[in-house]
């Protein structure tokens, strides 16, 4: 089983409720990861995400510790790495700022990678991951299954501060049209 996952992995920087400060990849990070450890020998996940210039030996380096992530799907920008600020003020209440600056994954660089799935997640968790056409003409090509998770797709464009609201997915329907399981 290959398992391919569209997403962007960001550089998240936490603030913990205690002040400590801990750095670390989030993203897409969580679901290749996990995906590398419940896979059985032989499968793979593949990451189908782009990587800003800045980040890309760290992120290279991570992947390269988990022997059934396949990293040609890597996606390499000029841009830097998204950031996302995670200040926690309680147990249940956290304040989010985001810096996005990567671009949306091509379709070209996404085609390239769908032949040997088995599954497809595609994880929305900056918002701009893929255009909506671009997901169209995934869903044309691809005949495996396809989860999405629409996670950060309904937040705004970060503001000048970095704060992202709610917003309504006026055109939902289009987004969701042709998928097998939505989160």
């Amino acid at each position: 089983m290959n398992v391919g996952v569209i997403g962007t992995p960001n550089r998240d920087k936490l603030i913990l409720m205690s002040g400590a400060k801990v750095t670390a990849w989030g993203g897409i990070i969580y679901n290749i990861l996990t995906m590398a450890h419940y896979l059985r020998l032989g499968d793979a996940v593949l990451p189908i995400c782009p990587v800003g210039a800045d980040a890309r030996d760290d992120f290279k380096s991570l992947l390269e510790r988990f022997p059934n992530v396949d990293p040609s799907g890597i996606y390499q920008v000029s841009q830097r790495q998204n950031r996302v600020m995670l200040k926690c003020k309680t147990h249940d209440e956290k304040e989010e700022t985001a810096e996005l600056s990567l671009p949306p994954l091509p379709f070209d660089h996404i085609s390239k990678h769908l032949s040997n799935l088995s599954f497809l997640l595609i994880n929305f968790t900056s918002g701009r991951d893929l255009e909506k056409e671009t997901l169209r003409r995934v869903r044309d090509e691809y005949k495996g299954p396809i989860l999405l998770d629409v996670h950060s797709l309904t937040l705004s464009e970060p503001d000048s501060r970095g704060k992202r609201r709610l917003r309504a997915l006026r055109d939902w329907q289009e987004w969701l049209e042709g998928m097998d399981y939505v989160q």
